[in-house]
């Protein structure tokens, strides 16, 4: 039977209704593109003054005379504008960015196909690049920006400019790695917010087990609120309110308990940093990879084969959502993995075509996680991991249960496609075209060919990488170490000074002893 669309409308409106809301949806679009279309005249305005004040300070004998230009120019723009100085300066710089090394997501911009956050998303992914990888990302990103989300875009970029980019990602990570952190940020009514840099998978396992634990003891508290009620006939909160009763072992108090997934994985790392033994920062003190020994958090990580056989191997890997991971940490985690799934894929398109384990039933969903990798709803990037597989023609209306007509469906979108009349149709390949009530069609395309597909002029900086000289990179390694070890230094200096200071203190206020006091002596 072949697939048709079920639904001609919203559910719940008028034929008259419905047109009202096409013709909204088509001028907000419309609105939309106009916006991108200004938003390009601002940034060639905002570039042309930046040429006008450096044209301005150019007799200018002294050395500081092209940076004063540009802030008064700045200033003349948040004057007019009404924004604040430094704003002014740093949307002129973006400006400069954008049109001096991103022509094409400029053109793109100019005629409405993409909005002023996605250039933004592209040109933030291109900022360490040399000229002609700026080039190739320019080129590359722009057609995933004209049918992804910037949030979207953001992830596909990281991966084509690590491809991209002249140094390796191992050398990359090993200089952002030093900046790990955790910093304090104090708010109002008694809060403050913990901010924690550290590297990818470590910090997405960490998320992963608190969501899992927050999901185990929401599930207790729903099952000790439901034989609550069917014991007493009335839900805790009324019977405290009525009789105070709070005894039964502490039931009254699971059963009431209703904190939201946000605050229960809140609740759970505050338990978990305040009682728990420190033993995962062996793992970053060593840099031995002891601490992923016990990772039991479910994190998929798609490592190209390349990496595995080969130590040397430097590309990027990455996890299901498509954030990268160090190429290290990526051998670490497939070395101590029960077993591999090994995705056979079209490098030109980068089309999952099969995995080659266990019974079909499985191999069908790890084949579908791995294609999908997101929900296949647009714009959604719940994990397909999380997702449930669903039949894009139904089942009972004669659809396949095949690959070639499933996909992840996080269960929110699951019920829109049931409940709210969307209608997804596989064109192969695991492309979708999503049809809406209204009769608009969206098309997704999976993650994974994506990333599995290679980005252009990814070969001439990965042969850059492997035969350039290796002084630079050992000089660059023996620039870090040396700041490294004048760090180390410094604070070994202020932690003596502050162990000498405390032993004049104790000296000073140290009881003296053996000291007789005799009334009457001279």
């Amino acid at each position: 039977m072949a697939q048709t669309r079920f639904a001609d409308g919203l559910p719940g409106l008028t034929p008259a209704e419905t047109d009202r809301a096409r013709r909204l949806v088509a001028r907000i679009r419309e609105a939309r593109r106009q916006i991108a279309r200004l938003e390009a005249d601002i940034i060639e305005a905002t570039c042309e003054l930046a040429a006008l004040a450096d044209a301005a300070s150019r007799d200018d004998p002294g050395s500081d005379g092209p940076e004063y230009a540009r802030r008064s120019m700045a200033a003349e723009v948040a004057a007019a504008t009404r924004v604040h100085p430094n704003t002014a300066r740093a949307q002129m710089d973006e400006a400069e960015r954008i049109t001096e090394n991103f022509p094409e997501t400029l053109e793109a911009l100019r005629e409405g196909r993409v909005s002023l956050a996605h250039a933004r998303v592209v040109a933030d992914a291109g900022m360490g690049l040399d000229p002609s990888a700026r080039a190739s990302l320019d080129a590359c990103a722009l057609p995933f920006a004209e049918t992804r989300t910037p949030g979207d875009l953001r992830r596909i970029t990281k991966k084509q400019a690590a491809e991209l980019a002249s140094d390796s990602p191992r050398e990359r990570h090993e200089i952002a790695r030093a900046q790990r952190r955790v910093a304090l940020t104090e708010l109002d009514d008694g809060m403050s917010e913990l901010h924690v840099i550290a590297p990818t998978f470590e910090a997405r396992t960490i998320y992963d087990r608190l969501t899992k634990l927050s999901r185990f003891v929401k599930t207790d508290r729903r099952r000790a609120r439901s034989a609550y009620i069917r014991e007493r006939g009335v839900p805790p909160e009324e019977a405290a309110g009525a009789s105070g009763d709070t005894t039964a072992e502490g039931e009254p108090l699971a059963a009431s308990d209703r904190r939201t997934m946000d605050q229960l994985r809140a609740d759970i790392l505050s338990d978990i940093l305040l009682t728990a033994a420190p033993t995962g920062h062996r793992l970053h003190a060593s840099g031995s990879g002891e601490s992923l020994d016990s990772v039991q958090a479910q994190v998929q990580v798609t490592i190209p084969v390349a990496q595995i056989i080969d130590p040397r191997g430097d590309g990027p890997s990455w996890i299901d959502e498509g954030a990268l991971i160090s190429s290290q940490t990526a051998r670490r985690v497939a070395a101590g993995a029960a077993g591999w799934d090994r995705l056979f894929i079209r490098p030109e398109t980068g089309e999952v075509v099969a995995v080659d384990r266990y019974r079909p039933s499985s191999e069908q969903k790890r084949v579908l996680r791995a294609r999908d990798m997101t929900c296949r709803f647009p714009g959604c990037t719940t994990p397909a991991r999380r997702s449930d597989i669903d039949h894009s023609h139904d089942y009972a209306r004669g659809g396949r249960t095949s690959v070639e007509n499933l996909s992840a469906l996080c269960e929110a979108h699951h019920t829109v496609k049931h409940a709210a009349g969307w209608s997804p149709v596989q064109l192969g390949g695991g492309v979708l075209e999503w049809l809406s009530p209204l009769g608009y069609t969206y098309r997704d395309e999976p993650a994974s060919r994506i990333f599995f597909r290679e980005t252009p002029g990814a070969n001439g900086a990965r042969h850059e990488r492997e035969t350039r000289e290796s002084d630079r990179r050992r000089a660059a390694r023996e620039v870090r170490r040396t700041a490294q070890r004048a760090l180390e230094r410094r604070e070994e200096a202020f932690a003596s000074a502050d162990e000498r200071r405390a032993d004049r203190l104790a000296e000073i206020l140290r009881p003296a002893r053996d000291v007789r006091w005799t009334w009457g002596e001279q």
